[in-house]
């Protein structure tokens, strides 16, 4: 149910606009479609937070484990990490576009977008995930004893604690773009298509470089990729606060090589190679918590809070000046060898 209370004039009955030939008019419409009629809005949000809360509880666990337990056997089989994660990014190159396409084609319902459609697609590719993953035999990791003791021992080297305001820096901003780059996209006018072929073609950036990882980690250096990659968030943020044509951000998304890329193959890598014994799978969660959550939780509160107050040209550019004071701290990453 809603209710307008507008200005009408009838032209066929007057020849000039003066306010008195202007009269009130009050107008009531009915939705009939009962889903966009719920009165106790509140319970409804209240019910929404806690479905998305589930659903990201699952999909951290389910996203840190498959890390923990790839990067297992890719050690035990003396295989790659970045080229088993070009499977993975295969499917997420399908995804997005795949649903903007559905989106644009087929998920309108009278004036009204209809996302069932999407929905029941993503549950049946996780039901097929589901089934393919099921055989694999992981190898179970044993904790370390006294675990607490080691852990705060090993969090307090000056190494440690830069990689992990590495971790949070890298993963605010990350986060950013994933909350936001979308809602901003379609401020300036992007379809739907557009948006989930620009966070779809990521994928497709990154699937050479992952495939040669290994090679381009070993020429750099871990730690030199952890500089780049902060490189790569300030220039995908500099460029989203100049844009004005959407199709651009296509082009922009290719900083996803560096930021996103081979930066997490090299933190899975860095981890092994610093992790005391006991301690590999603990710490390779801790990594993505940091960067994936606790990372995202910070750039969600502050940067929703700068969208809603100036708008999303503003809030990138903040966050372009965020992130070369932070990065000083990173660079000394380089003489820690």
């Amino acid at each position: 149910m809603c209710h307008y209370k507008v200005n009408f004039k009838n032209y066929s009955e007057t020849t000039s606009c003066v306010a008195k030939d202007c009269a009130s008019l009050e107008m009531k419409c009915v939705n009939n479609n009962f889903s966009s009629c719920n009165t106790n809005v509140g319970l409804w949000m209240i019910i929404y937070g806690i479905l998305i809360s589930i659903l990201n509880l699952s999909h951290t666990a389910t996203y840190r484990l498959f890390d923990v337990a790839v990067v297992d056997l890719t050690t035990e089989h003396n295989n790659d990490f970045g080229r088993q994660r070009v499977w993975s990014i295969l499917g997420s190159f399908c995804g997005p576009p795949l649903a903007g396409y559905i989106l644009h084609q087929f998920a309108f319902n009278g004036n009204q977008k209809n996302y069932s459609l999407a929905f029941v697609c993503s549950i049946i590719f996780t039901i097929l995930s589901v089934a393919s993953i099921w055989p694999v035999d992981a190898p179970s990791n044993k904790p370390a004893k006294k675990m607490w003791k080691k852990s705060l021992q090993f969090v307090r080297k000056l190494e440690v604690f830069l990689f992990i305001v590495l971790l949070l820096v890298a993963g605010s901003s990350f986060g950013f773009q994933a909350v936001y780059v979308s809602w901003y996209l379609q401020e300036i006018g992007a379809s739907d298509l557009v948006i989930g072929v620009s966070r779809g073609i990521n994928g497709l950036y990154g699937l050479p470089f992952l495939y040669s990882s290994k090679w381009w980690i070993s020429r750099v250096g871990e730690r030199k990729i952890f500089v780049l990659a902060l490189l790569g968030h300030a220039i995908f943020c500099f460029s989203f606060s100049l844009m004005l044509e959407p199709w651009f951000s296509v082009v922009i998304e290719a900083t996803s090589i560096l930021n996103y890329h081979l930066f997490w193959v090299a933190v899975m890598q860095y981890v092994t190679k610093i992790a005391p014994d006991g301690l590999q799978a603990t710490l390779k969660v801790m990594a993505g918590s940091l960067h994936f959550n606790i990372g995202r939780l910070i750039s969600t509160m502050v940067g929703g809070y700068i969208m809603s107050i100036f708008g999303g040209r503003m809030a990138f550019t903040v966050k372009v000046a965020v992130l070369p004071g932070k990065e000083v701290k990173d660079l000394m990453l380089l003489f820690l060898e």
